[in-house]
């Protein structure tokens, strides 16, 4: 009985004590496994800034407007988007003609104003590191005597100067002395900070603050040398599909002025950088070559952002006006009875067809035709886009892809498949031939191949 006894006061013991490791394991462990998820988040987060910078530097690169947008728009639904947590800078340089430094920088949002560094978004000096990133991208940033040897520590002291040494190491090398391809060159970027929320409360602390605020950093040049009004990202798109198989015009191919019924004194071929350069495919196009999107032939359709709209003069104008719809998902009252997934109501600017998980533009994504409208009942808004002169970012179609297909039954709806996007500008059109004159600005790779 004693031996009995024994046995039990030791195996009781023996709980005891493991109760008590653990409770003081415990907290450490639990401590341990939130500092590797926190680490996991904060490598995360930085990766999805980084990629939401190249994003909107690849668009403002386009001549894109609302750039911040594009960035925002490559990680909704991961990160929360309130102004609190969020700096974005708009930056903005040009070489001197000898490629040795900037001419001009900016890192702002208003070129305009007396205020340097203004973000585009955010609130006001909102995020940790505020400060020491308008320290570095500015006006007043603490240049490097010697910007051209990347080797010298001082490079690090101005954003601008990490640029100019970037650019000669893409060109001859680092440390290479002034070059006639960067005369003159113009670069577009976004610098982003984020403050992220931390798991363990951290935030609450000043010693932690620094690694819970992170950076990026997208550059690259500027592809065209006008500038574009388009809006925001992928979505920003004009209900015009052109085919993949264009040429250039030439002098024989490009109509004649009695032909135009807008503009009054139409262009002349002479007018543009491509005189004496034509019959050039679409995939080989330069800026200021002219091209011929003609309806007879199906080498241009209109297209609907939503298969529930009715087709008609009426959609395409609404979709035609400036700043467009494409990206427009509130209810606009619009007649039909086709409701797509999540709505309750006909939603203007759902892209997709037949795909309910995808509501933005990609490479491959279906589009609708608008099958019923006419070039005659939207001469008002193609005359403004002509006056302004206002860029445009077009669907690009395949080669044959100017007539619609359709979706297996039941579904049968027809849809124009995305094959890209390009930046022209309308320069006339002829109701009577189904044509439009365009001018070929640049193809436009930011919004991608659908993943």
């Amino acid at each position: 009985m004693k031996q009995k006894i024994n046995s039990t006061n030791q195996f009781l013991r023996q709980k005891g004590q493991s109760l008590v490791e653990t409770a003081l394991v415990l907290p450490v462990l639990i401590i341990l496994i939130a500092g590797a998820v926190e680490a996991s988040s904060i490598l995360i987060t930085k990766n999805r800034i980084e990629s939401a910078a190249r994003a909107a530097a690849r668009f403002a690169s386009k001549g894109g407007d609302d750039v911040e947008q594009a960035a925002l728009d490559s990680v909704t639904g991961t990160l929360q988007l309130n102004e609190g947590v969020w700096d974005i800078w708009l930056v903005e340089g040009q070489l001197t003609a000898d490629g040795l430094d900037f001419a001009s920088w900016n890192a702002d949002g208003d070129t305009n104003d007396i205020i340097t560094n203004t973000q585009i978004y955010g609130a006001i000096t909102p995020t940790t590191k505020y400060t020491d990133i308008v320290r570095i991208i500015g006006d007043d940033c603490i240049r490097d005597p010697d910007p051209i040897n990347v080797s010298d520590p001082g490079a690090n002291k101005c954003i601008r100067d990490q640029v100019l040494a970037d650019l000669r190491r893409d060109i001859q090398g680092a440390g290479t002395p002034g070059t006639s391809d960067l005369a003159g060159l113009r670069i577009g970027g976004i610098y982003i900070s984020h403050d992220i929320e931390s798991i363990l409360g951290l935030n609450a602390f000043p010693a932690f603050q620094g690694i819970l605020s992170v950076n990026g950093f997208g550059v690259m040049r500027t592809a065209t040398a006008t500038p574009s009004d388009a809006t925001a990202g992928c979505q920003a798109a004009w209900p015009i599909g052109f085919e993949r198989g264009l040429r250039s015009l030439t002098a024989a191919t490009y109509p004649g002025s009695s032909s135009f019924d807008y503009p009054a004194n139409p262009p002349i071929l002479a007018e543009f950088p491509s005189n004496g350069d034509g019959d050039v495919s679409i995939d080989n196009a330069k800026e200021g070559y002219v091209y011929l999107l003609t309806g007879n032939d199906n080498r241009y359709a209109w297209l609907k952002w939503n298969s529930g709209i009715v087709d008609g003069n009426n959609t395409l104008a609404n979709s035609l006006t400036w700043p467009g719809d494409s990206w427009d998902y509130s209810d606009q009252g619009d007649a039909g009875s086709a409701f797509p997934p999540f709505f309750n109501h006909v939603v203007r600017g759902y892209i997709n067809v037949g795909i309910t998980d995808d509501q933005s533009m990609h490479i491959p994504d279906r589009v609708s035709p608008n099958t019923t409208a006419t070039m005659s009942g939207v001469t008002a808004q193609l005359q403004n886009h002509i006056d302004t002169g206002r860029v445009l970012q077009l669907i690009a179609l395949p080669v044959g892809g100017g007539t619609a297909v359709s979706l297996p039954a039941p579904d049968n709806r027809p849809y124009h498949v995305i094959d890209g996007f390009a930046l022209f500008r309308l320069h006339g059109y002829s109701v009577s031939e189904d044509w439009l004159l365009v001018e070929f600005i640049s193809w436009d790779e930011s919004c991608g191949q659908e993943s």
